[in-house]
C-alpha cells in the first residue's frame, strides 16, 4: 500500500517538531510491514520560521515533500468567518490536486497541529477496507469534543459533552457510524482523495464525497486530540 499524508501549515514553528516525529513513527510503522509513506506540507503566509525548517526537514525525513501556496488573507482564530472558511478550502484544494498528480492507494488529511498516535493511523487505514473514508473523532486535551463545527450526522452538528452526538449512543463498540462531514483528520481511499474536494463555504470535504457517490463514516474508537 502507497500512502499519502497531507497537512497545511501557518506559522508552525510551535509545534513542527512533534509533527514531524509523528510522521517519521508513522513512516517506520509502514516500512516495517512493506507500505510507503510519503508526506506533503503546503506552508502558506507564514510570518515566522516554517517555510525555512521545512525545507530543512526534506533533507532529513524520508518522503517529506513541501510546498508554498499563500493566499495572502488574514490570521483567524477558530471562527466561523466566510473568508477563513474559503481560504482553507483552496489551499486544502490546491494541494489535493498536487498530490493527485501522484499514484497511491489511500490518503490521510490531518491538521498540522494534532495530536495523533501511529497505531490509531493504522487501524483507520484498515478501515478502508470496509467504507471509502472514515474519521476519528476529534477532542480537546482538556476532555471535550472539539470540531463541533465539522462533525456532522443526520442534520445536525456534534456537541462537546458525552454522547456527543444522538446517534452515537446507540452504536455498538467497533461499529462505524456514518458522518456527513468531519473535520480535523480524515483516511480515504486514493479515488476519494482524487475525485473530491472542499467546500468553500465550510472547508468541508464530506459535501463532495457525497456528491461523488461515496460515503464518510466515523470510527469512535479512536481520536485526534487539539491541545
Amino acid at each position: 500500500m502507497k500512502v499519502y499524508l497531507t497537512s497545511i501549515m501557518r506559522n508552525g514553528e510551535p509545534y513542527l517538531g512533534r509533527y514531524l516525529s509523528q510522521v517519521k513513527a508513522l513512516h517506520k510503522a509502514l516500512l516495517g510491514r512493506g507500505d510507503v509513506l510519503r508526506t506533503m506540507v503546503a506552508e502558506g503566509d507564514s510570518t515566522d520560521q516554517t517555510w525555512p525548517l521545512l525545507v530543512d526537514a526534506t533533507q532529513q525525513y524520508q518522503g517529506l515533500e513541501v510546498v508554498q501556496f499563500a493566499h495572502g488573507g488574514p490570521p483567524f482564530g477558530s471562527v466561523d468567518d466566510p473568508t477563513r472558511w474559503a481560504n482553507i478550502a483552496r489551499t486544502w484544494n490546491r494541494l489535493f490536486e498536487r498530490v493527485a498528480r501522484y499514484s497511491f492507494d489511500a490518503l490521510i488529511y490531518v491538521e498540522a497541529d494534532l495530536l495523533w498516535e501511529t497505531p490509531m493511523m493504522l487501524r483507520l487505514l484498515k478501515d478502508l477496507e470496509r467504507v471509502p473514508a472514515v474519521a476519528p473523532m476529534s477532542m480537546h486535551v482538556g476532555g471535550f469534543f472539539y470540531d463541533t463545527w465539522g462533525h456532522r450526522a443526520a442534520g445536525s452538528h456534534f456537541t462537546a459533552n458525552p454522547p456527543y452526538h444522538p446517534g452515537l449512543a446507540a452504536c455498538e463498540p467497533g461499529e462505524l457510524f456514518q458522518l456527513e462531514s468531519a473535520g480535523s483528520c480524515l483516511v480515504m481511499r486514493g479515488e476519494v482523495a482524487r475525485e473530491c474536494r472542499f467546500s468553500e463555504q465550510d472547508a468541508m470535504l464530506g459535501h463532495d464525497i457525497y456528491a461523488k457517490g461515496f460515503s464518510l463514516w466515523l470510527d469512535s474508537r479512536f481520536a485526534v486530540f487539539h491541545p
